[in-house]
């Protein structure tokens, strides 16, 4: 489902992405269609990728969408997704597995010292 979403042609850039580039409301409600997630959730994800350290839109959904697939297993589907639903204090717990599972160990020690600098200040 995701490669779907993100294919391009090959001398484009994925950050110029047609879908990652939709104004928010936009690529909220394609996030919706394609893996059932309801707007407060898909606020926090956004935030907490944000806070995490991930300040540039277009990298940011890019990791929003690997994730939704991640929770749904690679199955979303666009015709009737199944709502996706986290329980309480299930969202930060699959976006740290999620986190520890995909993101090379160099690239969260990078972002890992950044927040403990931040903290710092």
């Amino acid at each position: 489902m995701l490669s779907s979403l993100l294919k391009q042609e090959k001398k484009t850039f994925l950050t110029g992405n047609y879908y990652l580039n939709l104004p928010d409301i936009s690529f909220y409600k394609r996030c919706d269609e394609l893996y059932g997630i309801n707007r407060g959730s898909y606020n926090v994800i956004d935030h907490w990728f944000f806070e995490y350290g991930m300040t540039n839109i277009s990298y940011r959904r890019i990791y929003i969408l690997a994730f939704l697939d991640f929770i749904k297993g690679g199955e979303g589907n666009v015709k009737s997704p199944k709502p996706i639903k986290f329980g309480k204090g299930g969202i930060t717990k699959k976006l740290n597995e999620f986190i520890l599972l995909y993101l090379h160990e160099t690239e969260t020690i990078g972002v890992n010292k950044y927040l403990i600098e931040r903290k710092g200040r």
